[in-house]
């Protein structure tokens, strides 16, 4: 494995933070704050996480493996709960 994880996981915590800052100063429901919270703690862990692999190269491999299936649940999560928004 490469660098790229470890930039991947710095700009994608970034962009999260960012993201989930705009959601939180929204004025809309509460769902929408929630989901905001949620991206800025992970885009937190991501950060952190990407520090914990300059810090000690060798754990990149289970760290970036438990990073991409957070993301991917959090992105299969978000898209039931729009789903599920969008039909009610």
């Amino acid at each position: 494995m490469g660098k790229w994880q470890l930039w991947f996981m710095i700009g994608s915590g970034i962009y999260l933070i960012l993201m989930g800052l705009v959601m939180l100063r929204k004025k809309d429901d509460r769902i929408r704050k929630t989901i905001g919270l949620y991206n800025s703690t992970i885009g937190i862990f991501s950060i952190i996480g990407a520090v914990v692999i300059l810090a000690k190269p060798s754990g990149l491999d289970s760290i970036f493996k438990v990073y991409m299936i957070v993301m991917l649940s959090s992105f299969i999560i978000f898209s039931l709960l729009r789903f599920i928004g969008s039909r009610g």
